[in-house]
């Protein structure tokens, strides 16, 4: 093994953790929609839970995905925003300060 230790450039360090998030996000919709989404009962979802996660573990995913606040999250995320929402978001200031009156009207 090379003693070298191995750097990256701050953009290739970017590039592989934007990746690695990917990567992340879609493994976790899988299993989600695979193993939680797919049945209707706690039971089933353990009896049918991923091999490579412990029930343990998948019974706190369930607990959490079962919670309120986020059942709401996600049912927002999945429905499409309308043209006035997305006139408003793709018009916000970058540094954060708020929308014109006029824009804001709309």
């Amino acid at each position: 093994m090379s003693s070298k230790n191995t750097s990256f450039q701050i953009s290739e360090k970017k590039v592989v953790f934007a990746i690695l998030n990917d990567a992340w996000r879609r493994h976790k919709c899988t299993i989600k929609e695979k193993h939680f989404t797919k049945y209707k009962t706690t039971y089933d979802r353990l009896k049918n839970h991923p091999r490579d996660i412990p029930e343990s573990h998948f019974k706190e995913l369930i607990r959490y995905w079962n919670l309120g606040d986020i059942q709401r999250a996600t049912k927002e995320n999945k429905e499409t925003p309308n043209q006035a929402e997305m006139f408003r978001e793709i018009r916000q200031s970058k540094k954060g300060k708020p929308l014109d009156q006029e824009t804001t009207k709309l």
